[in-house]
């Protein structure tokens, strides 16, 4: 089931979940997403038009590196929709 994400100011997405095997990120709003995956920090990390780990451009959609755990923060620059889907280390 996806999760939908329409934040125009840096928004935790999802959290660090151990049986994740990925995240897919749907930009399915006109406005671009920039998501940023938490590094080891003490402090909330912010994204931003300069602070992200990937863009994605309205329409399309990403996929993370399997096993990438960590935290994800989102922020659309101008308004929009994306759909976050997490999918688990075994597909049954």
């Amino acid at each position: 089931m996806a999760t939908s994400f329409t934040a125009t100011s840096s928004t935790f997405i999802t959290d660090t979940f151990s049986s994740r095997n990925s995240v897919v990120i749907h930009n399915a709003g006109a406005g671009t997403l920039n998501v940023l995956i938490e590094g080891n920090t003490a402090a909330e990390p912010t994204a931003s038009s300069t602070n992200y780990t990937v863009s994605i451009v309205s329409g399309a959609y990403w996929e993370s590196p399997p096993g990438c755990v960590g935290k994800y923060y989102g922020i659309f620059l101008t308004a929009g929709t994306a759909y976050i889907t997490e999918v688990a280390n075994r597909l049954n």
